[in-house]
């Protein structure tokens, strides 16, 4: 399954939703473009719950994925399997 992830963020990244993923401080930043925006929620939700798998097992409830705009650099988001995909 993590191989499959780890494509599937690749993927994300090549076709342009993602500008890149990196952990910083243990928390996982998933850098947005422009392309996220324009996903319907459910979808929005559903590839950042990818990024979450891939760095998370689920036994921590305060573990969480951050998104930030690739333009502005603000943080725009967050994602957890308790929240849900919050945006701001």
């Amino acid at each position: 399954m993590q191989e499959q992830r780890k494509e599937k963020i690749a993927k994300l990244i090549k076709n342009g939703v993602f500008q890149k993923v990196e952990v910083s401080g243990g928390i996982p930043h998933v850098w947005v473009n422009p392309g996220f925006y324009a996903l319907r929620p459910a979808i929005k939700a559903e590839i950042i719950s990818v990024v979450y798998a891939y760095y998370f097992d689920g036994s921590n409830s305060s573990d969480s994925v951050r998104l930030i705009d690739s333009f502005s650099r603000e943080l725009v988001g967050s994602f957890s399997p308790i929240t849900g995909l919050k945006m701001k």
